[in-house]
């Protein structure tokens, strides 16, 4: 049935849009009725901060007692109507805006291509899900059947040999599944998930849409773009496998080549959605809402705001765009006291009271647990090198090798350009070249996570500048054609993510199959990765669940300290 599929596939996303990149890509411009400026940002603004400030409510209202959770909605509340009122005024710098305008055809086909992009993603059971959707289901299965704030109860020995239950609560980055879980909690694990496909639909359409203003392009290209972006990662597969390893590799075993360089990965665009829609989201949407202001107002009342309101979807992300915070700090020629006074608002202190909550909460991981925790590999690579057996020189020569493919091409091709960017403009894409430039040398977690998810606002900002170097007419022609061949072999790993989802998923017969979650604790693979169930809990001891937490309660089977092994 599938005879012929491959070369087929390979055709469609390949070749033919290399040729339609390279030679037709003004045609694709989109035109008609466009939404006025000055109304489609303040309302994109608002609904991107509804979408990322919803889950804090609901985790106020579940995890927290009365007297914590009241001072964190209010503070929530006050921030968010504090942001209303804000009018921020131009930097003195002349930042050029172009065309953000958003036409009817293009809402469109960013509806469209979300959609597309979500069908066979495996998120809610549309589509096969990868290997991390074990843990995805297994957390919103977890936040829907137990009560919260969520935990496990353990068998553990006592004082004198006694035996006891304890209970060890999950500590995650749950803001993602929260609002479909309450969904879950009402009608059942068969709506929730649909609410789960619902909620990350309208995340990636406020992504697209913000990328398309923060490009300054409203085209059906720009939305390709986003799609297929990727680092050559294909390229990089190629170079190692056959250079340096003699080995071949036929395209057919081609199923997700990301892991060319180890545990070093900057994900594409796609990937990031197939393997954790519950940090990509709000990476792109909190990275865009920063983005804007620093590029376009010289407001700094709310971009701690906007920094708290994502720790709870993935603390990663909230160490990705401090650099951005810090550097625009530090970089105006203003007294320390006056640049404090500009930081200085209602909106900015109640982030820094939900930025001390979320990190109370997150602390409970580093205290005492009633079974032995397995550690995981955390600290300079030269320590906890990425491949195993590889000299520190080796490992050096290999990493400059990562960094060149996965982003450097783009910078030295940015920089090369001629386009024209304002001191903003420089400052933003430099701190982002510093941080994918830092970022591999430390390692955290068995699948060093802190790479793969920090990273995430400074690609988003990457791909965003790579737009604006494609469409610019400044850019000299000899450098739009490297860009875009760059961006043809980019849209390889792209391709094949997108060939493994298509492929399984034709292969099972149905789009959507609901998904079976088991518990947290039974995950596959554990041998690989035997500090696996560890990552998700913290201690019961820790001040957040003594003080600030409602009362954890038993709920499932008990597990004992050989469950976890």
């Amino acid at each position: 049935m599938f005879q012929g599929y491959d070369e087929i596939f390979h055709r469609t996303l390949f070749l033919y849009p290399g040729q339609i990149l390279l030679h037709y890509g003004d045609i694709l411009r989109l035109s008609g009725m466009n939404f006025s400026k000055n109304t489609s940002i303040p309302s994109l603004v608002t609904l991107s901060l509804c979408y990322l400030a919803l889950p804090y409510v609901f985790f106020f209202l579940g995890y927290l007692r009365w007297y914590a959770a009241c001072p964190c909605l209010l503070c929530l509340l006050a921030g968010l109507y504090a942001h209303r009122t804000i009018s921020g005024t131009p930097p003195s710098e002349k930042v050029s805006t172009g065309s953000v305008d958003i036409s009817w055809l293009c809402l469109l086909l960013v509806l469209c291509a979300a959609f597309f992009l979500l069908l066979f993603s495996g998120v809610g059971g549309y589509g096969y899900q990868d290997e991390d959707w074990f843990k995805h289901n297994a957390i919103f299965k977890a936040l829907i059947e137990h009560p919260w704030p969520v935990s496990y109860s353990l068998a553990s020995s006592g004082a004198g040999g006694s035996e006891g239950v304890a209970q060890i609560p999950l500590v995650y980055y749950v803001a993602y599944y929260v609002p479909a879980a309450v969904v879950g909690k009402l009608f059942g694990w068969f709506w929730a998930n649909q609410a789960l496909f619902l909620w990350t639909y309208l995340g990636v359409c406020l992504s697209l849409l913000w990328f398309i203003v923060l490009a300054r392009h409203a085209a059906m290209m720009t939305v390709f773009i986003f799609c297929l972006f990727s680092g050559l990662d294909a390229l990089g597969l190629f170079l190692v496998r056959f250079f340096f390893l003699g080995q071949s590799v036929p395209l057919s075993q081609w199923w997700h080549i990301e892991r060319w360089s180890g545990n070093w990965q900057y994900p594409a665009h796609a990937a990031s959605v197939f393997w954790v829609p519950n940090q990509a989201v709000a990476a792109w949407i909190a990275t865009a809402l920063i983005l804007y202001t620093l590029l376009h107002s010289s407001a700094k009342s709310h971009l701690l705001l906007y920094v708290s309101l994502t720790p709870l979807w993935s603390p990663f992300v909230t160490l990705g765009l401090l650099p951005y915070i810090i550097v625009d700090f530090l970089r105006e020629k203003k007294p320390l006291v006056q640049k404090m006074k500009n930081y200085f608002s209602i909106g900015n202190v109640c982030g820094t009271v939900m930025l001390f909550v979320v990190g109370m909460f997150y602390l409970s991981r580093m205290y005492a647990l009633p079974v032995s925790r397995v550690p995981s590999a955390s600290g300079f690579i030269f320590n906890h090198p990425i491949v195993t057996g590889l000299l520190w020189y080796e490992t050096l020569g290999f990493l400059w090798l990562f960094l060149l493919l996965e982003f450097g091409v783009y910078v030295i091709i940015i920089f090369f350009s001629g386009v024209p960017l304002s001191d903003r403009e420089k400052c933003v894409l430099l701190v982002s070249t510093v941080v994918l430039t830092l970022l591999p040398f430390f390692r955290y977690g068995f699948w060093n996570d802190l790479v793969m998810r920090a990273s995430a606002p400074a690609l988003f900002v990457m791909s965003i500048f790579v737009v604006k170097v494609l469409y610019t007419t400044a850019a000299r022609r000899g450098i739009v054609i490297v860009l875009a061949l760059a961006l043809l072999i980019g849209t390889a790993n792209s391709g094949i993510e997108y060939r493994r989802h298509l492929v399984k998923t034709m292969k099972r017969g149905h789009i959507f199959v609901l998904p079976e979650a088991r518990s947290l604790h039974d995950a596959p693979n554990t041998k690989v990765n035997p500090s696996f169930f560890f990552q998700y809990i913290g201690s019961a001891d820790a001040p957040f669940f003594r003080y600030m937490a409602k009362s954890l309660q038993a709920h499932g089977e008990i597990l004992t300290p050989a469950d976890l092994e």
